[in-house]
């Protein structure tokens, strides 16, 4: 089921400016992601699967209608919010958002979407803030990461749960999100609990900005021996 642009549109490219360990971002466009097509091929794979996707990608109406059809296809969405100027959709945001079995925001991504649902954000704790998030979108479960103070996951059955994160030198951070989130998804696709995906997930993430690029070669033992905060 992959789609190969033939109209021209060059691979994806995004220039990476580090300062700090903190990257910023400008998302080159257009890319070949945009021109993805809403085609028998990947809808047909979907019933039965999880569908890991974010905003940034439907920047682009041929994307947005891929991806849509390929959500709604589901058996579980897992939406990785991506607010990354001047490619935010409030709206898409909320349509997806809404009855994901997975949101996926940080703790400053979480503020915006309560705003956009006509929440109260003024003087409202982060925990707060995600219960209030969590009930009006009606998700299975919302994930609220915390960049190196851990992250907080709310579920239905196992309520909220947070870790603080663990003791780093950072030296990437490149990645990091997309790390933790695979973990995430990886250990609670396993049947493990909750509270034990969140802490494996904030230490693959937590290890992968000790490191050098977005992909780094995992170390088994150095990834034992970080130190929880």
């Amino acid at each position: 089921a992959i789609q190969i642009d033939t109209g021209g549109i060059p691979t994806g490219f995004v220039v990476v400016t580090m300062e700090n360990a903190m990257p910023s971002y400008d998302i080159v466009q257009p890319s070949a992601w945009d021109a993805m097509d809403p085609t028998d091929d990947p809808v047909a794979a979907c019933p039965g699967a999880v569908v890991v996707y974010g905003s940034l990608a439907q920047r682009d109406a041929r994307s947005r209608a891929a991806i849509t059809a390929a959500a709604n296809a589901a058996a579980k969405r897992v939406f990785d919010i991506n607010l990354r100027k001047p490619f935010i959709d409030p709206d898409l945001c909320v349509e997806h958002a809404r009855g994901c079995w997975l949101l996926k925001l940080n703790d400053e991504e979480l503020p915006e979407m309560a705003r956009w649902l006509g929440l109260d954000v003024d003087g409202v704790d982060n925990k707060e803030l995600a219960f209030a998030t969590f009930n009006a979108l009606d998700c299975e479960m919302l994930c609220v990461t915390r960049g190196g103070d851990g992250a907080a996951l709310l579920t239905k059955k196992a309520g909220w749960m947070e870790h603080p994160g663990f003791r780093v030198e950072p030296v990437d951070t490149v990645g990091a999100g997309d790390s933790f989130l695979a973990t995430l998804l990886d250990m609670l696709l396993e049947g493990m609990a909750p509270e034990v995906a969140l802490e494996r997930a904030c230490r693959i993430g937590a290890f992968v900005a000790t490191q050098q690029g977005a992909t780094p070669r995992h170390d088994a033992e150095g990834i034992k021996a970080l130190k929880r905060k």
